[in-house]
């Protein structure tokens, strides 16, 4: 084990369990050995690697023991590289620095494998902005706290439009009520 490996160890955080019956996404691999193998992904965090810890196990000798986090999501799959040392490509080109977004039939590869990604629901949001249409989703508690620490560093800024607004309901709903 070299300290690169123990620094992406560090890096990881608690990866989720698998209930195929709750996947949001799905990978395919496109070639080798398991070519057709479906690894289904529920919301959360997973790793992508060759230890059986991992929530997508490669085989590929040019896979890292945690290679790629991988963030499930309603709108898409964030993808990012654990410092592996073969990297993880989009689509057999670009090499990923930092967190990307990935949506229904976005391709990449983790060592000798290639990923193919099933994101239904991504497609189906991608269609109603497209459309004008207002969507909203739902967060787990985790996702919640992770928002609520990001507001948080921003300072009180972000909560100085739903005060302003409640304070001009509350006024509008006194001066309606007294109104004769």
């Amino acid at each position: 084990m070299t300290d690169a490996d123990i620094h992406r160890d560090e890096e990881v955080d608690e990866v989720d369990e698998v209930d195929t019956g709750r996947a949001l996404a799905w990978l395919r691999e496109c070639n080798g050995p398991f070519e057709g193998r479906i690894h289904p992904l529920v919301a959360g965090v997973h790793v992508v690697g060759r230890t059986r810890e991992a929530t997508v196990v490669l085989t590929d000798h040019d896979v890292s023991r945690r290679h790629a986090r991988l963030q499930v999501s309603p709108e898409g799959l964030w993808l990012e590289d654990l410092e592996s040392k073969n990297g993880v490509f989009l689509d057999g080109t670009t090499r990923v620095e930092g967190p990307v977004l990935l949506e229904h039939g976005h391709r990449f590869q983790v060592g000798g494998v290639t990923l193919e990604l099933s994101h239904p629901d991504s497609r189906v949001l991608r269609a109603l902005e497209q459309a004008g249409e207002f969507t909203m989703t739902r967060y787990t508690v985790s996702r919640v706290r992770e928002l609520g620490s990001r507001r948080a560093r921003g300072g009180a800024r972000g909560l100085l439009v739903p005060l302003a607004a409640t304070l001009m309901f509350a006024l509008l709903s006194v001066l309606l009520w007294l109104r004769p």
